[in-house]
C-alpha cells in the first residue's frame, strides 16, 4: 500500500545518506578466512560473536540490517541499536549475512526481537530473501539448541528438536552443524492454545525446558513440588517457559463460587494481556492458566514454568513474556542473578500486599516475611546506632564540638 511505499522511499534515502551499500560489519570472525570445526564452548563462541558486530563505513561482503516483518523492507543498521532494547518499538529485527539489491541472500542470521530471549532465526533464505523452506533453523536463546525443518516467512510450520553441535567462522559470520537431538519422532507445529486445548504434546517436555529446569520437592515448606534448575544460569538468561490455555476471568471464575473455589481455580494462572508491549497485539485480558486437570506433571510437563513457588525476598528469577517458536506469546522466567545446578528458582508472583481474597498460603508467608523483618530490625537497629556512635569522625576545630563548644 501507500505506507509500504512511502517507507520504501525513506529507506532509500536513508541508505544514500547513510551509504548502506558502504556499510559492512566487523566481528570477532575473520572475514578472510574459514576456521575448523569448534565442539567445545559452543554457546559462548556464539553470543560473544554476536555481541561483537560492529557496523563500519567501509566495503565488504557481509551486512547488518534492520529488517522490518510489516513491510518486508530492509533499513540501514546501527550495531548499537540492540543495546538499547525498547518494548514498545520492537518492530524491526537485525539480520546479518550478504545482501544483494537489498534483499538477503544465502546463508543468514535473524534476531526474532531485539532481545536475546526471543532467539534466532538461521539458515538459507529463498529467492526473495525470506526465511521459507525445510532446512531453517530456530535457534534457542540457550545457543545449544533449535527446531529444525518447515519455516514459511520465518514461521515454523514444523520441525523437530536438534542440538547445536559444532560451529565456526567461515569468512566473517557463524557456521553451525546439528545433530537430532530429544525429544525423539516428535514433529512440532506452531499452534496457539485455547481455553479448552492445551497442545498437541502435553506429556512431552518441549526441548529447551528439558535441558534447563526439573520438578523437585521444594525447599520452601508446605510447598510440596517447587522448580530446580538442571543448568547454570547468568542474570538476564531464560530460565523456563510458561505456557497454559488461553482464557480469560470470566471463563475461569463463576459469581457462585466461594472463596475456597475461587483460590483454587486462580491458583496457577498469569495475567498475560496485561504484561505484554501493546504492539505484541494480545486482548488486554488474555490470561494463561493451568486447569486442574494438568496441575500434575503426569498430565502436563511441556513447560514447567508454572511450578516455581512465590518468596518474599531472595527471588532469583522474574516472570516476564515472550514470543515462543510453537505456542507464539506466553510468560517465561528470566534470571536476575546467578543460579547454579540444583539451585530451586523463586519469583514474586507480584500480588502486592495481602487483602481480600489473597490465599491463605500468601498471607501466611507475608506475615512470617514481615516478623523476621521486624525481629532483624529490632535487633540491628541498636548495633547499627552503636557502631555509627563508634566511627563518628573526630571534632576537626577547637569549637563547634561538644568537646571544644564555642
Amino acid at each position: 500500500g501507500r505506507m509500504s511505499v512511502l517507507l520504501h522511499y525513506v529507506f532509500t534515502l536513508q541508505a544514500v545518506a547513510f551509504g548502506v551499500n558502504c556499510l559492512s560489519i566487523y566481528s570477532s570472525c575473520p572475514d578472510n578466512q574459514t576456521e575448523a570445526w569448534n565442539s567445545e564452548d559452543i554457546a559462548v563462541s556464539l553470543k560473544s560473536w554476536l555481541k561483537s558486530v560492529v557496523t563500519l563505513q567501509k566495503e565488504g561482503v557481509l551486512q547488518s540490517r534492520i529488517f522490518y516483518p510489516h513491510t518486508g523492507l530492509y533499513g540501514p543498521h546501527n550495531s548499537l541499536v540492540n543495546d538499547d532494547y525498547d518494548e514498545d518499538d520492537d518492530e524491526g529485527v537485525v539480520t546479518i549475512g550478504k545482501f544483494v539489491e537489498d534483499l538477503p541472500t544465502g546463508l543468514i542470521w535473524q534476531w526474532r526481537s531485539r532481545r536475546l530471549l526471543e532467539g534466532f532465526l538461521y539458515g538459507k533464505v529463498d529467492s526473495l530473501g525470506r526465511f521459507t523452506g525445510n532446512k531453517i533453523t530456530f535457534i534457542y536463546p540457550d545457543f545449544e539448541t533449535g527446531l529444525k525443518g518447515r519455516f514459511v516467512n520465518g514461521e515454523l510450520e514444523e520441525g523437530e528438536a536438534v542440538d547445536i553441535i559444532a560451529e565456526r567462522c567461515n569468512k566473517g559470520r557463524k557456521e553451525l552443524r546439528f545433530m537430532q537431538t530429544a525429544p525423539y519422532n516428535v514433529t512440532w507445529t506452531r499452534e496457539e492454545t485455547t481455553a479448552t486445548y492445551i497442545g498437541a504434546h502435553p506429556k512431552i517436555t518441549e526441548p529447551h525446558e528439558r535441558k534447563s529446569v526439573y520438578i523437585g520437592n521444594s525447599s520452601f515448606q508446605g510447598a510440596n513440588e517447587g522448580l530446580f534448575a538442571r543448568r547454570k544460569f547468568l542474570p538476564g538468561e531464560l530460565v523456563s517457559y510458561f505456557n497454559g490455555v488461553k482464557t480469560t476471568e470470566e471463563k475461569m471464575f463463576h459469581e457462585n463460587m466461594t472463596e475456597e473455589e475461587e483460590q483454587h481455580a486462580g491458583a496457577y494462572y498469569f495475567e498475560l494481556g496485561e504484561n505484554v508491549p501493546e504492539s505484541w497485539g494480545i486482548p488486554e485480558d488474555m490470561m494463561l492458566d493451568i486447569p486442574d486437570h494438568y496441575r500434575s506433571i503426569i498430565e502436563y510437563r511441556t513447560t514447567l514454568g508454572h511450578k516455581t513457588n512465590h518468596k518474599f525476598g531472595d527471588n532469583n528469577a522474574y516472570l516476564d513474556t515472550v514470543k515462543h517458536p510453537v505456542f507464539g506469546v506466553i510468560a517465561c522466567l528470566v534470571a536476575t542473578e546467578d543460579i547454579g545446578v540444583d539451585d530451586e528458582i523463586f519469583v514474586d508472583y507480584g500480588y502486592g500486599v495481602p487483602g481480600e481474597g489473597s490465599p491463605n498460603w500468601y498471607q501466611e508467608q507475608y506475615d512470617k516475611s514481615n516478623w523476621v523483618h521486624t525481629k532483624i530490625t529490632v535487633l540491628l537497629l541498636p548495633l547499627l546506632l552503636l557502631l555509627l556512635f563508634l566511627l563518628r569522625p573526630p571534632c576537626l576545630k577547637k569549637c563547634g564540638c561538644r568537646r571544644h563548644p564555642c
